[in-house]
């Protein structure tokens, strides 16, 4: 069972299309049998991502609403929520000290350690940190 972390810039694309949504939507068939986790600072995220594609015209007001309420019952049901926690924090501060992180990408990537650490500490399959980045 492969166990995958996603930040909102890979998230969204379950939810709108654009590219990669095809690639990210396969990830979430039930024959997979993935197991998907999220930062819970991931859900601020989204919601942003959500409303600004609704102000650039991308996606329809009623669109967005549709999304976000498919988006917290996935939250809910589907995704395992990983709080941040002052460990986590403190790890993204470290973190964005070493590398050019912003402050939310730092706590993604400390999320993703953190949830790592713990899968790599009872034998289990290693986490598949996924991000999309366009520059």
């Amino acid at each position: 069972m492969p166990f995958y972390q996603f930040d909102a810039s890979g998230l969204v694309k379950r939810y709108v299309d654009e590219t990669g949504s095809n690639w990210v939507r396969a990830l979430f068939d039930p024959s997979q049998d993935n197991v998907i986790s999220i930062a819970d600072i991931t859900r601020a995220e989204v919601a942003s991502a959500l409303a600004r594609r609704t102000r650039e015209g991308v996606i329809t007001l009623n669109e967005r609403d549709e999304l976000m309420q498919a988006f917290q019952t996935h939250c809910a049901t589907g995704y395992r929520l990983v709080l941040t926690e002052h460990s986590i924090i403190d790890l993204a501060v470290d973190l964005i000290q070493r590398y050019p992180l912003r402050a939310y990408d730092g706590v993604q990537l400390a999320t993703a350690i953190t949830v790592n650490q713990s899968l790599v500490a009872y034998s289990l399959p290693p986490l598949i940190f996924t991000i999309f980045i366009l520059k």
